[in-house]
């Protein structure tokens, strides 16, 4: 394996990649201990601890428990020891409603309340809380996905890499439970077809 070009540029250590362009590409080749940073694992561990805890204490004051994020909570009741306003740490509520389809890890929606609703950019009501991370899904497609379907999503716009080029992300999005049964499923056929190239033998 050929050595890789080695420089330094504002005090760092930086190796050659590759060429493409007639650019030059460089990486970092690890992290150097030796580097000022703000980097503090104790200050980060303490909040994160800190916030797990205020979550998990709401969490236990809620009744009909449904689904939790970092800083977020879905359950039939809010308890009375969950403090709602407008100050730092203090919860919100930023809606309700009567139907909620969860699909999996930051995909939900929730059709909200009257008095929730809000008037979105293209001038329509909104009448659903959605999130869907990494993917741009609809109220409908969160529901077939909820009720096991599998959905096909394609980026809007394409990704660019240098080594790759230009490529259009395409996923097929499913619930946990529905993906372990396919693997399952697809684990099974294989070995039934090595079982029936090993007769045929």
């Amino acid at each position: 394996m050929k050595k890789k070009e080695r420089a330094k540029f504002s005090g760092v250590e930086w190796e050659h990649e590759f060429r493409k362009f007639g650019k030059s590409f460089w990486s970092r080749p690890s992290y150097d201990h030796t580097i000022p940073c703000f980097g503090d694992v104790s200050t980060a561990a303490s909040i994160t601890g800190f916030q797990r805890a205020r979550l998990w204490e709401a969490i236990c004051a809620c009744e009909g428990f449904l689904y939790c994020d970092t800083d977020s909570i879905i359950a039939e009741k809010i308890g009375e020891k969950v403090k709602i306003g407008h100050h730092l740490g203090d919860w919100e509520v930023k809606c309700t409603g009567e139907e909620i389809a969860i699909a999996g890890k930051k995909l939900y929606a929730a059709r909200m309340s009257e008095k929730f609703w809000v008037k979105g950019k293209n001038g329509k009501i909104k009448k659903w809380l959605t999130a869907s991370k990494g993917v741009r899904f609809t109220e409908n497609e969160i529901l077939k996905v909820a009720q096991g379907e599998a959905v096909k999503h394609r980026q809007d716009a394409p990704s660019f890499s240098v080594k790759k080029g230009q490529t259009v992300v395409e996923r097929v999005i499913m619930r946990e439970d529905v993906k372990l049964a396919e693997l399952e499923k697809s684990a099974k056929r294989n070995e039934r077809s090595k079982k029936v190239a090993k007769r045929k033998k």
